[in-house]
């Protein structure tokens, strides 16, 4: 029987065939890393060497650390979003710091001489152990 939402029965889909077998496109998504070109023009930006007066005093300083600074003296002068933003980049770096720390090897420490044992002093215990002497 055919009519209105049934169409004749060699048009219906077959058992287990789905009515849109390719399905719906899938969302094209920004990729996850800065293009290369992009990402070294970031770097050479934020690393760049910029002169500015303070206080009657010229200073040069990274653009990376003129910003923190700027960040900084906004969120001590009650700029909420931005003394927030210090604090969570400050916090961030002190971990990255303590990993790198923790990560690192310590430096050997300086034998004490004075107690040290002696080739001859070890060489005595030995041949005691052994029962030659």
């Amino acid at each position: 029987m055919s009519g209105y939402g049934k169409p004749p029965p060699e048009h219906r889909f077959k058992k287990g065939q789905s009515g849109n077998p390719k399905g719906r496109p899938k969302k094209k998504r920004p990729p996850e890393e800065v293009p290369t070109k992009l990402r070294d023009v970031i770097l050479a930006e934020a690393w760049r060497q910029v002169s500015f007066v303070e206080a009657g005093q010229t200073i040069t300083e990274p653009m990376v650390a003129i910003v923190m600074r700027q960040i900084g003296l906004a969120g001590a002068k009650k700029d909420k979003i931005a003394g927030r933003m210090f604090i969570q980049l400050t916090q961030e770096a002190e971990a990255s710091k303590e990993l790198d720390q923790a990560r690192a090897p310590s430096p050997m420490a300086e034998p004490d001489w004075e107690n040290c044992v002696t080739y001859e002093q070890a060489q005595e215990v030995y041949m005691r152990m052994i029962g030659r002497k």
